[in-house]
């Protein structure tokens, strides 16, 4: 399960299964402090959190002691297909274009700028926010552990609901 979607098909009955994710290397994940992964299925397309209580994350012999997070969940609906996924998903298109249409508002105290490519050719921007005459303490800035963890790499959490808030806010003006 990379940062794309896992998926399941054709469910008959009501069945409860375990997945076991392994190979993780972080002693540290938000998988420990209650985070946990998302699933949508055809009769439900939203993604959806599943339950933290259903999802274990521990070093494990078995594994050359690396990291399993385990997860249980109940297939519920027989011809529904699921998908599971880290963390809600966000492409790297969609925030092309949400970084696109921040750039054709021409707001002053913002810049991207293009710093390089990725290995597979992909812009690397940099995105400065500057104060715009506007004393700071006049903006409304709420950093949770989790907007924070914009820098944090993309498959370790909520990328769009906690990346796109914290630069609207800074980039209202």
């Amino acid at each position: 399960m990379k940062e794309e979607a896992v998926q399941s098909k054709k469910t008959s009955g009501v069945r409860r299964v375990i997945f076991n994710v392994v190979n993780f290397s972080k002693t540290k994940s938000l998988y420990r402090d209650g985070m946990s992964p998302v699933v949508k299925s055809t009769s439900r397309p939203k993604w959806q959190r599943l339950p933290a209580k259903n999802v274990y994350y521990y070093r494990c012999p078995d594994h050359r002691r690396n990291y399993v997070m385990s997860f249980a969940f109940c297939f519920d609906q027989e011809d529904d297909v699921y998908q599971f996924a880290y963390c809600y998903p966000y492409t790297y298109s969609r925030l092309q274009h949400y970084l696109a249409s921040l750039e054709r508002r021409n707001l002053p105290y913002l810049q991207r700028e293009q710093l390089g490519l990725s290995v597979q050719q992909r812009r690397l921007d940099l995105l400065t926010i500057t104060n715009s005459g506007k004393s700071l303490r006049s903006y409304d800035f709420t950093f949770t552990p989790q907007s924070t963890s914009l820098l944090q790499h993309h498959s370790t959490t909520d990328v769009k609901l906690h990346c796109d808030a914290p630069i609207d806010s800074s980039a209202s003006g």
